[in-house]
This record gives C-alpha cells, sequence and structure tokens, in this order.
C-alpha cells in the first residue's frame, strides 16, 4: 500500500517536523550518514526534511522514527511543539489502517498507552474508539475491556475539549440510543454557545451533521427531524457550499426512505453507498450496521 503524501500538517510545518527530527538523531548521535545506512532512507531525502524542504509521507516518518531507534511513545512529547501535529497524525494513522495497513493499529495501542492516564481527552477517546471497533470487527475478547474503559470515562467525566466533541460522534455508535441522545444534546449546547458568540461556526455545523448521520444509522427518525432542523437554521444565509450539500443529501435519502418498509436497512444502504464521497471509513460504518442490525 502507498501512503499518500501528507500535505497537512507537514507541508504548513515543515520546518518545525524537520527540527524534531534533527534533535531526535542528535540525541542519538547520528549522523545523516549513519542513518542513511539502516536502509530505510537516504541521507539527501531526511536533510531535505530536516530543513523543510520536502513533504513527508506517513510511512517515511516511521521510517525515520525506526532508523533513528526511537519509539512512537518516546517521539510523542517531541511531536507536541509541531502545531496541530497530533490531530492529523491520528487522521494519517486512520487512513492507513482503513486501507489495510493493519500494522497501523500497533501506532494506535502505542497512543493508548501514551495517554491512558493523561487528560487529554481527544487522544484517549480516538484510541479507544479505533481499539473497540478492531476489536469488533475481529471477533477479539478485548472489546469487552475497551468498552468498559470508554463508558467508564464517558459516565465519569464529560468535561471534553472541541475536539473531543467532534470524535464523540465516532464513540457514540458504542452505546445505546438513549445514552448517546443525552451526551449529544450536552455537546450541542456548549457547541451552541461558542457559534452564537460568532466562533466555530463551521464546526457546530459540522457537528450537527455528524449528529445526523449517527441518527440515520441508528435509524432514530424522531431525533432526525430535531436534527435537521437545527442544521437548517444554522446553514441558512451561509456560504458553506459542501455543508449544505451534504444537508441536503441527508434529507434527501431520509424523504426518498419513509415510503420503505425497511426504512432503517434502506437509510444505511444509501449512506454505505456513499461512503467514499464523504470520506467515512467503509469499514467502519459495517460495523455501525451490524450494531444497528443487533439493536
Amino acid at each position: 500500500m502507498t501512503v499518500k503524501h501528507i500535505k497537512e500538517p507537514y507541508s504548513a510545518d515543515n520546518i518545525s517536523l524537520g527540527k524534531v527530527l534533527r534533535q531526535l538523531r542528535e540525541e542519538k548521535n547520528y549522523t545523516l550518514t549513519e542513518v542513511e545506512r539502516m536502509g530505510l532512507v537516504s541521507s539527501s531525502t531526511l536533510s531535505n526534511i530536516e530543513n523543510g524542504k520536502s513533504d513527508v509521507t506517513l510511512t517515511m516518518l516511521f521510517n525515520i522514527l525506526e532508523s533513528l531507534n526511537v519509539p512512537l511513545e518516546v517521539a510523542l512529547p517531541y511531536f507536541g511543539s509541531v502545531p496541530g501535529n497530533y490531530k492529523e497524525y491520528f487522521s494519517l494513522i486512520s487512513n492507513a489502517y482503513n486501507d489495510g495497513k493493519k500494522e497501523a493499529l500497533n501506532y494506535y495501542c502505542s497512543f493508548f498507552r501514551t495517554y491512558e492516564k493523561t487528560s487529554q481527552a481527544f487522544y484517549l477517546i480516538r484510541c479507544l474508539s479505533q481499539l473497540y471497533l478492531n476489536a469488533l470487527d475481529n471477533k477479539s475478547n478485548e472489546k469487552v475491556r475497551y468498552r468498559q474503559k470508554i463508558n467508564t470515562y464517558f459516565s465519569t467525566d464529560f468535561k471534553l475539549d472541541y475536539f473531543s466533541m467532534i470524535l464523540f460522534i465516532e464513540s457514540l455508535i458504542l452505546f445505546e440510543s438513549d445514552f448517546a441522545e443525552t451526551k449529544l444534546h450536552l455537546v450541542e449546547k456548549k457547541l451552541n454557545k461558542l457559534s452564537d458568540m460568532g466562533i466555530m461556526k463551521q464546526e457546530y455545523i459540522t457537528f450537527l451533521l455528524n449528529v445526523i448521520e449517527f441518527n440515520i444509522i441508528h435509524c432514530n427518525s424522531d431525533a432526525l427531524e430535531y436534527w435537521i432542523r437545527k442544521a437548517e437554521e444554522e446553514l441558512k444565509g451561509s456560504f458553506l457550499a459542501f455543508e449544505q450539500e451534504k444537508l441536503n443529501y441527508f434529507k434527501g435519502i431520509v424523504l426518498s426512505s419513509i415510503s420503505q418498509s425497511d426504512v432503517g436497512a434502506e437509510l444505511i444502504d444509501k449512506v454505505m453507498d456513499n461512503f467514499d464521497y464523504y470520506g467515512w471509513s467503509k469499514n467502519n460504518l459495517r460495523i455501525r450496521r451490524e450494531l444497528s442490525v443487533k439493536d
């Protein structure tokens, strides 16, 4: 599998990332030539990366860390100095995993071990969600442990930052609809206040669209009416073309399914058919479908 070139955040933060990698190399007392001898990255490529002159692929980043003999969990604090790096780093690992790069799961495990005892909700939730979905997919006994951890976290500590709120949508598929709906309304109130203040307007709309998708997957027809109306109100007079198109798409599949005898299956099938366009994970959607059928 070929991992696509990273355009964000590394294109914007190439110099910062290069400094981090140079610092790691120098702390190991490795020259560029010595790193090259490991056979995973050339000295010229690494030099360009360190000087912010070259984009980086996910595979290349992992190869550099391996050449430096630096475990991911050791490198994480260094990457924290690169603005916005963690969130995109998770996305890259997710993409690699969804594209069939199964070894990427090891990096989720590393992140989970690193952040399990910290207050950084975003990273912990992302790890637990993906590890749980993987355990479900592979019928692993680990699924019970991961689900309990997620359930305990959301039941006792709901002090989420914005990015954790967005990721919360991914984790909601693991719980009963009543529990999920209660939490959704708590998150919506927090984001709505920010939107009313003139900040995170687009993010709030994205959240609403994610909630609509969640309710489609779970066939919550009563809840759909409420959330669609919310999204319509927020999009009125805005210039967010993609978000408006996505809302129209959701409204279309809901309306076209009303007359169907099996509304739930029809809704899910239509979402599954369009996962590529909206960037959803086919594997996660398949698991969501199986969970909703069980419910």
